[in-house]
Order: structure tokens, then sequence, then C-alpha cells
């Protein structure tokens, strides 16, 4: 589970009866779960300094585990599984990622 930087959000995935492992973001001041469908498991690594994202480890049968970009910035959320990660800098305020391509996904809220 990973608590965002202004502490009104978690995010953390969950296994279903089904193995299908789907992400989740609680948010506190709502008080309501939304849920990141997508193919494939999410797993939330670190939430981006200002909360509008986080980095996520992408895992799908048979491929290695890929970083992604979960943007929750819009009306929905863009999971990124093209986006390139850096360093953060000296200071950690800022990391360096270049998106180019995101993909549009639903951010539905879990019931």
């Amino acid at each position: 589970m990973l608590l965002s930087p202004d502490a009104n959000r978690i995010a953390y995935s969950v296994i279903d009866g089904t193995n299908r492992v789907t992400l989740r973001v609680a948010d506190l001041r709502r008080q309501v779960i939304d849920e990141v469908p997508f193919d494939g498991a999410l797993e939330p690594r670190e939430w981006i300094r200002d909360g509008r994202a986080l980095t996520a480890g992408l895992s799908r049968t048979n491929l290695p585990q890929t970083p992604v970009l979960v943007d929750f910035s819009g009306a929905s959320v863009r999971v990124d599984t093209t986006a390139g990660f850096g360093d953060e800098s000296r200071d950690g305020t800022m990391r360096c990622i270049d998106r180019e391509v995101a993909l549009q996904h639903r951010y539905d809220s879990a019931r």
C-alpha cells in the first residue's frame, strides 16, 4: 500500500477469486475506492511528488514486469505503458519521465 504525498489517497493491489490483480485507489476525503481496470496486473510502486500520478509495475503472463505511469490528473485515469523513467533530481522534487503515447482507460468506482 502507498499513501499519496498529500495523505488523501492510498494505492494498493487486490487479487480476486480468479487470481486477477487490480489496482485500487482509496480516496480518504471522498470515502470511495476507485478501480483502475487494465489488461495485466498493476502493482503500485511510488507516487509522483504532486500526487497526480504514480509509477506501477505492470505484469503480464510470460512477460517481464514493465514500469508504467498511472496518471490521475484528468477526468479519467490514463495508464501510460510507453513512459521512460529516469532518476529523480538530487533534491527529490523531480523525476525524469518521457510520455509520448498513453492508453486511455475508465476510472471506475469499486462497489
